[in-house]
Parts: structure tokens; C-alpha cells; sequence
């Protein structure tokens, strides 16, 4: 048997699917059965003695589901309805015509109330594998989950990407803040920033109750639009900063709250960038987001207030027009890796005390 290749990855492709399934499942009181796991396999790849397959959805306390794909000349699918809210674990048996599993794999699945769920298998005959890829619960209208930065240094290391070194930008985010030291607050930085003799790309930031769009003007300068702000703790607010080459702009929840003219270019270097965490050596070294974050968005185009406002309570797809990295925190709660939803596929690395948990920032 060959064992199946297994990436959790982030796709927005809500497809709805056939399928024939046996013993329903057992509902409990708190149960919302619009809930579905929907599963689709790319079939114009597949060897010919593949011909049969099988989903087996299971979990402690319920009935388990035993479904046959639908197989037609492109793909195969099938489609779970019906399913208690909670982490299902998919298995996937894929059979030749003696019924012999030749290829075979699992994945745990997070189902989330009213919501589609789309499970996507690539059968690989070169490798002998299947890539198994789970949408953790999309819905357009909700956010279930959140990254929460604890009191212990966490951070979200992003790779360097060309993709990001943008002459025209929109980055915007959801934060909720906690910090009692308030000398520097970090939300998206890139690496080394704010040290004295480093300069590179662009960052949004809270200093001494200043609220910064910063964008570096060589390797050693830097050069910002900044103005006062008070966060309230606990409390979600919506910022962004756009650039077009003639201001620098930042928007607090979709309303315009501090320009400056600037045609400048940006000057980037080789560093990624980290979410909620920042070095500044005036102020001590690193520094440290205490707080939550979600809905995280990189354009390469400036937005206006009007286009921020549209969709700043919306949960993406992934594949928008100038949308060049999306990390929505809507995934496996147990993983260390922050997923780019776009196929650009920048994801950012877990480290620290920071981990995922259920909130909702587009409810303020």
C-alpha cells in the first residue's frame, strides 16, 4: 500500500458534490445540519486501475460515514450533509478493481456551523501519493478563529517574497490589544525594521500612542506618516495603509485617519517580514504584540476607503484581483504554520507563545 502525502493548505472553492453514503449521522442537541463536508478528486491524472473510492468520515460519540465517490472523467466526488459541528477525521481508500487499496491516507477535518467545508485530493501517479488539501470551515460572512499573541513572545515569521516589494499597497488587518507597555507595539514589520541603521519595506506599527504606516526610504532611512491613537483593550479594530505613490494613508475601521504626500519609491532588501513582533534598539531590542490578530491582507494597489469598507467584514476566496498574500487564521487549531489562502502560498511560521482560538473580529 502506499501511504498518502498529506498538506493541509487553504483553498476557497465552495463545490458542492454527489455522493452515496450509508448510516446517517447521529445529531446532538447542539447540531446544525446545514453543515457539509464537500470532497473532490482530480481525476485526468489518475492510473486506470484506480476505480473505486471510498470516504469514511468518523468521530467518537456519532455514527461513522461510509461514502462512495461519484467518478466521472475529470474528477470524483462526494459530499458529507448534515454533520455535527465539531473535528471529524476523513480517511480516503482509493482501490483497484479486485478491491485492493493501492493508495490511502487520512486528514482531521474541523466542521463549523451553516458551513460547506471543501476537502480537495490530487492523486499523484509519478510520486504514488495524494495530496489531500481542507478549506478549515469557509463561510463568507464569518471568522471563526483568530491568532491570539500571549505574554510569552510570539510571532509569525513570513518568508522574504519578491511579490510583496510593492511600489503600490494595501495592507490591512484586524487587531485587539492587550499590551500594558505601550513604547512599541508590532503588528506587520518587516525583519529588522526598526533597528537604527536597518531600513526595509514597509510596516504598520503602534509607537508611544502613535498609530505608524512606516516605509523605508534606503537600507538606513525610513520615513512615516503617524498619528495619535488610543486603542481600548479588548476591543477589535480595523487598520490599513495604502500607498499609491502620491501619499502615504492609514484607515481606521475603512475611514481615512492620517495622509502624507510621498511619491518616493520603497527600497527593499532581502528580509520577510514577522507578524506581531518587531526589533527596535532605542527601545530595549524586540518587542511584542500582547493581543489577538486576524484577517490579514496584502494588496499591490492602494484601496480606497470605499473598497476597505466593502470587504474589511468579509472572509475572502483567495484568487481577488491584486490580492498578493490573505492569512484568514481559519484553520487546524493544533498546526504552527499560518496559511496564505492565495496561490501564492507565503506561508508564515508559528513561533512562541502565539496559537489559534475561536473569536469573531468582524463582530465589532
Amino acid at each position: 500500500m502506499k501511504d498518502l502525502s498529506l498538506a493541509i493548505t487553504f483553498l476557497f472553492s465552495l463545490s458542492f458534490f454527489s455522493c452515496r453514503s450509508s448510516n446517517p449521522v447521529e445529531q446532538s442537541p447542539q447540531t446544525v445540519t446545514s453543515s457539509k463536508i464537500a470532497v473532490s478528486l482530480l481525476m485526468k491524472d489518475a492510473p486506470p486501475q484506480v476505480t473505486n473510492i471510498v470516504g469514511i468520515l468518523s468521530r467518537n460519540g456519532f455514527d461513522t460515514l461510509k461514502s462512495e465517490f461519484v467518478i466521472g472523467n475529470d474528477t470524483a466526488s462526494c459530499e458529507f450533509a448534515g454533520i455535527a459541528v465539531g473535528v471529524w477525521h476523513l480517511q480516503i481508500n482509493a482501490s483497484d478493481n479486485t478491491n485492493t487499496v493501492i493508495y490511502s491516507g487520512a486528514a482531521d477535518v474541523q466542521v463549523y456551523a451553516g458551513v460547506i467545508t471543501p476537502v480537495n485530493l490530487t492523486l499523484n501517479p509519478v510520486t504514488g501519493s495524494i495530496t489531500v488539501t481542507v478549506t478549515w470551515g469557509t463561510s463568507t460572512t464569518s471568522s471563526n478563529h483568530v491568532l491570539l499573541f500571549g505574554s510569552d513572545n510570539g510571532s509569525v515569521v513570513m518568508p522574504s517574497a519578491s511579490l510583496f516589494h510593492l511600489q503600490a499597497f494595501t495592507v490591512e488587518m484586524y487587531v485587539q490589544i492587550n499590551n500594558t507597555d505601550t513604547t512599541m507595539v508590532p503588528f506587520l514589520c518587516e525583519t529588522n525594521l526598526d533597528q537604527w541603521n536597518r531600513a526595509d519595506g514597509f510596516s504598520m506599527k503602534w509607537e508611544e500612542g502613535y498609530l505608524y504606516l512606516r516605509v523605508a526610504l534606503d537600507s538606513t532611512h525610513a520615513n512615516a506618516v503617524a498619528k495619535p491613537y488610543s486603542f481600548k483593550p479588548g476591543q477589535w479594530v480595523h487598520i490599513a495603509g495604502t500607498y499609491d505613490h502620491q501619499a502615504l494613508c492609514i484607515y481606521v475601521n475603512g475611514v481615512l485617519f492620517a495622509e502624507m504626500a510621498y511619491t518616493s519609491n520603497i527600497y527593499y532588501g532581502t528580509n520577510g517580514f514577522n507578524l506581531g513582533s518587531a526589533y527596535h534598539s532605542l527601545y530595549g531590542g524586540m518587542h511584542y504584540l500582547y493581543g489577538m490578530m486576524d484577517e490579514i491582507r496584502i494588496w499591490n494597489y492602494a484601496r480606497t476607503s470605499g473598497q476597505i469598507q466593502q470587504t474589511m467584514k468579509q472572509v475572502l476566496q483567495g484568487n481577488e484581483a491584486g490580492l498578493v498574500g490573505y492569512w484568514n487564521c481559519e484553520q487546524n487549531t493544533a498546526t504552527t504554520i499560518l496559511y496564505d489562502q492565495t496561490d501564492n502560498n507565503d506561508n508564515g511560521t508559528m513561533t512562541g507563545d502565539v496559537s489559534f482560538v475561536l473569536s469573531n473580529a468582524f463582530s465589532q
